[in-house]
């Protein structure tokens, strides 16, 4: 009957707010965390990110420095080259250029202290107040460059030779930095898609459970409001049933004794005919 079936529908609409009430917890807590998730991640890949371009411009400016000084030694190693004896003479104003690059070739961190040596003993030879100072003493000058040319010009050549077997270490450490980098990039942006990918459908479903709940909430406020109505209808239908057939019952009972009284007046009347005609 309906009230029958109305108490079974109530039964399934409250296990499905139950079932629904209890995914929605577990979704609500997936979401939250992976919610956590996603900013670590994405708070890794900004941080990566900064160190990377800060390395990057590190780099950049180390490379351009050894790509000057590469160019200021092989400069040099030129200069020197064109002749020991007599390169003072001919070349002081090439040096006397050559001379402030090579000052700042000397504070790097890998000349060591022969190098620096050498090549401030080389930068002292070529100062002068002017170009009448190298032909003021030209025997002395020469004589002085002669029994340390040599030496100065291997040493300008071992530092050019270090100074490229640092740029090609220092791209290297750049490559390999920035193939880490790209790495970790791709391995954390895989991560953070197939995270939001997840959050969404968990997301997705999470309302679509709270549509179903507030359905399965609404339609069972409803059946209960029809049951409850179709038990107080059947509950005053057995009261009203109860007492027609309590009224129907003492109608039957008086009946009965007017029967009997009839057929006592009856019983008497006859007797009384009956004596009259005696």
């Amino acid at each position: 009957d309906a009230i029958t079936s109305n108490k079974r529908t109530i039964g399934d609409l409250n296990a499905v707010i139950t079932d629904s009430s209890a995914r929605i917890g577990e979704l609500s807590t997936e979401i939250e965390e992976l919610a956590g998730k996603i900013s670590a991640s994405e708070g890794d890949l900004k941080s990566a990110t900064g160190i990377r371009d800060e390395e990057h411009t590190s780099f950049s400016a180390t490379e351009t420095e050894l790509l000057e000084t590469i160019d200021v030694l092989e400069r040099a190693t030129a200069v020197l080259s064109r002749g020991q004896f007599s390169f003072l003479q001919r070349h002081g104003k090439d040096m006397s250029q050559l001379a402030t690059g090579l000052s700042k070739i000397i504070s790097a961190t890998w000349v060591n202290s022969k190098q620096k040596s050498v090549v401030q003993s080389l930068i002292q030879s070529t100062e002068s107040e002017d170009d009448e100072d190298l032909e003021l003493q030209p025997q002395a000058t020469a004589a002085a460059y002669s029994s340390q040319g040599s030496g100065i010009l291997d040493t300008i050549k071992s530092m050019t030779e270090e100074a490229e077997s640092t740029l090609s270490d220092a791209r290297g450490s750049e490559m390999k930095s920035n193939h880490a980098y790209e790495m970790l990039k791709q391995s954390l942006e895989t991560e953070l898609a197939t995270m939001k990918k997840r959050m969404s459908a968990a997301t997705a479903e999470k309302a679509g459970t709270e549509k179903t709940m507030q359905d399965a909430s609404e339609s069972l406020a409803a059946t209960q409001k029809t049951l409850d109505a179709d038990t107080k209808y059947l509950e005053e239908l057995r009261q009203s049933c109860s007492a027609k057939a309590a009224e129907w019952e003492q109608r039957q009972k008086t009946r009965a004794l007017e029967m009997e009284a009839c057929s006592k007046a009856l019983a008497i009347l006859s007797g009384e005919i009956g004596r009259a005609h005696v």
